[in-house]
């Protein structure tokens, strides 16, 4: 396992690898920081565009240019209170209040390394549990199927009821 993810890193560190991953992510930046373009369009436009890519530097494009459009999101939720992306929307809160206090800059930085951290940590948890995880759903057999299904309907179910319970109160 180790060596294979020795031989993976060897194939990565390569400077057309990072070269494909900063134009992703420059690219990503900007469609996140502009408000009506999402990072979803911008995956949808450019997946095409890697097809006539080495997968060496395709999915480190691709990769960038996901992980820039939601960091993008951050620059207009924290400058202008309109969150580039679904995931910024929590940082108009506390991003543009220090904006309005000149703290802007301060803002955009904590942004950055959150996402850089979370991201980090979420890729490594990934990495080291994702053959554990695997152990544990190739063990799910059909009632433990139907049980998790059950819950998730339940779950969704519940979450509806109450959505529509409170439009029914905001409604006159």
């Amino acid at each position: 396992m180790f060596a294979d993810m020795l031989e993976g890193l060897q194939m990565m560190l390569q400077w057309q690898t990072f070269a494909a991953l900063a134009v992703g992510i420059v690219i990503g930046i900007i469609f996140g920081a502009l408000p009506g373009l999402t990072t979803s369009m911008a995956m949808s436009i450019f997946v095409p565009v890697t097809f006539f890519m080495e997968p060496l530097i395709g999915i480190p494009f691709l990769l960038g240019l996901y992980k820039g459009g939601i960091y993008g999101g951050s620059i207009t939720a924290i400058l202008i209170a309109t969150p580039g992306t679904n995931a910024a929307a929590a940082t108009v809160m506390d991003g543009h209040e220090m904006a309005k206090k000149g703290l802007a800059g301060k803002a955009l930085n904590m942004a950055l390394y959150a996402s850089t951290v979370g991201e980090v940590f979420g890729e490594l948890i990934l990495l080291f549990g994702v053959g554990l995880l695997a152990q544990v759903a190739l063990k799910f057999g059909a009632v433990e199927t139907f049980s998790i299904l059950l819950f998730a309907y339940t779950i969704i179910r519940e979450l509806l009821s109450r959505i529509s319970f409170t439009h029914s109160l905001v409604r006159p």
